[in-house]
């Protein structure tokens, strides 16, 4: 999905998301039961919001120029860390969960 000027807001995907968006917030929030799929977020100017499974793997890549990240689940981190970007694994890593902002926060949450 792209999108310039809008906000983008996705529940209970069953498959790959993808969203490249340019001056508004992206929210994804997957069920709790869910198994893990390629996630791939890209915005500007605004925030990323993501909530997956705890009990799921992803390769975690996450990165933003202007802006904080932040998890609520264990991630094993690798490479070098600060607060404006994030690489590890969640559980086994199976998939990936790719997130790139330029001026705002990102937020990795567990699903509800």
């Amino acid at each position: 999905m792209d999108t310039s000027f809008s906000g983008v807001t996705l529940e209970g995907i069953g498959g790959r998301i993808r969203v490249d968006n340019q001056n508004g917030a992206i929210e994804v929030s997957l069920k709790a039961a869910s198994p893990c799929r390629d996630i791939l977020l890209k915005t500007s100017f605004s925030h990323i919001s993501v909530r997956v499974p705890a009990n799921a793997g992803y390769k975690v890549s996450a990165h933003t120029s202007f802006g904080h990240v932040s998890t609520e689940l264990p991630i094993t981190a690798t490479g070098t860390m600060g607060g404006d970007s994030l690489n590890g694994t969640i559980g086994d890593g199976a998939c990936a969960l790719g997130l790139n902002n330029s001026n705002g926060n990102i937020e990795i949450g567990r699903a509800p």
